[in-house]
């Protein structure tokens, strides 16, 4: 259970700043972000101090690890566990949902063990697995897990999903059991995660589960998404593939599509239901540059304390250094995104998209280098971010094209002055 110091290779670290990076520099990420997710965990132990529940289920994963340690990997990495114990630490909240993570983990090493963990509402939550349901709500519940995969609690007795082996999760409900959900294509298995309380913040995630005709269409716009991304947009693909484990349902504004992603959620993707795959694709493009850039920033400092609010061409408001930083990089990698796609397809939209954000990128990178808060390492990051752009800058976008760019971008500045001055 201990997490490992982490650094990022310098020539790692000039792939990420010039957008990409591929699958190896998302491995890296992704190593250092399980490593805080055990740094926090461990904060979590440490918070409890000598309670009984909470020091067991410690004791407990750390046993099976020595077993199985993919098992534990899997638990301690599904983002949910991020945010819980995040939150557990900022709120001093109680610790005793790690029996739940210690259950998961023994149910997916296919071990016998007993473990307690709290039942708010009567369900018990297994992260990455899915949640059983008992009869009463309690402070805490007794599990018991078997090698076969069932699980007792509260007065119920299921079977709980399995992925061990390779094998495709069972997701079908029954009384007390509440399977996550995973869609897949062509080899890309994504978990559904719409019941986890830390999913996603409480005023974003709807309530309910997403239905299964919504589910329909996010498996579909992700099999052809995805066959698109492998066959035009192979670093993206390598990264999503590397990075992205869970899909969350979040809440859309009226008529519009919503995606996001979290520091305290490493993995996960929020996003509204898609109205085809190429907004899911760009979608892909967009929050994978969030991810990997708030992995980069748990690792090398790249700005300075700024209180300061900035012009960004994409946002009604006026953003902190910190947040422009964020959009400019995503959406380096929207520009990247439509930059490949205009050359597959026909029609001006995907010439306009890459005209207008190659150049919402480029400008937003110029206010970063000349706000004189970046680091060092943050001078050498936003410079290659600007050196991809001004590649771009320099290539042929049809005229007509080039006029709907600009008058975009007018346009949203006209309405950003009159609207904050």
């Amino acid at each position: 259970m201990r997490p490992r110091p982490h650094r990022l290779p310098d020539d790692i670290l000039a792939r990420l700043a010039a957008g990409g990076g591929g699958a190896e520099a998302a491995r890296h990420l992704v190593a250092a972000e399980r490593s805080k997710h055990r740094l926090l965990v461990l904060g979590v132990v440490r918070l409890a101090g000598s309670h009984p529940a909470v020091g067991h289920a410690y004791d407990l994963l750390a046993w099976i690890e020595k077993k199985a340690p993919e098992a534990v990997e899997t638990v301690l990495g599904h983002p949910a566990v991020g945010a819980w114990a995040a939150h557990v630490i900022r709120s001093r909240g109680t610790a005793t949902q790690l029996g739940a993570l210690a259950a998961a983990a023994a149910i997916l090493a296919r071990l016998t063990a007993r473990v307690e963990a709290p039942a708010p509402d009567g369900r018990i939550t297994l992260p990455s697995l899915g949640q059983i349901v008992t009869a009463d709500p309690a402070d805490l519940v007794d599990l018991r897990v078997h090698p076969d995969g069932t699980l007792e609690a509260g007065g119920r007795r299921v079977r709980a999903a399995d992925r061990t082996a390779g094998r495709q999760a069972e997701e079908r409900e029954e009384p007390g059991w509440l399977p996550l959900r995973r869609i897949t294509a062509d080899g890309f298995s994504l978990c559904v995660d719409d019941l986890d309380p830390f999913r996603w913040s409480p005023d974003e995630a709807p309530d309910g589960r997403l239905p299964p005709a919504e589910l329909d269409v996010w498996r579909e716009h992700l099999r052809i998404s995805w066959q698109v991304m492998k066959a035009r947009h192979w670093t993206l693909a390598g990264e999503t593939a590397s990075i992205v484990s869970v899909l969350t349902p979040i809440t859309g504004p009226a008529y519009r599509m919503n995606s996001a992603t979290a520091r305290d959620r490493f993995g996960a993707i929020g996003i509204s239901t898609p109205r085809d795959w190429r907004w899911m694709a760009s979608t892909f493009a967009h929050e994978v540059q969030h991810a990997k850039l708030g992995a980069v920033l748990d690792t090398v400092e790249l700005l300075e304390p700024d209180d300061g609010r900035y012009y960004a061409p994409w946002r009604p408001d006026p953003r902190p250094l910190a947040g422009l930083l964020q959009g400019t990089y995503a959406h380096l990698g929207v520009a990247g995104f439509w930059r490949r796609q205009r050359a597959d397809e026909t029609g001006p939209q995907p010439h306009v998209e890459f005209a207008h954000w190659r150049q919402a990128a480029f400008e937003a990178t110029g206010t970063l280098l000349d706000s004189g808060r970046l680091t060092p390492p943050g001078e050498r990051f936003v410079t290659a971010m600007r050196g991809t752009l001004a590649d771009w800058m320099a290539e042929s976008v049809p005229p007509a094209a080039l006029d709907a760019a600009g008058r975009e971008a007018a346009a949203h500045r006209e309405a950003w002055l009159a609207r904050n001055g």
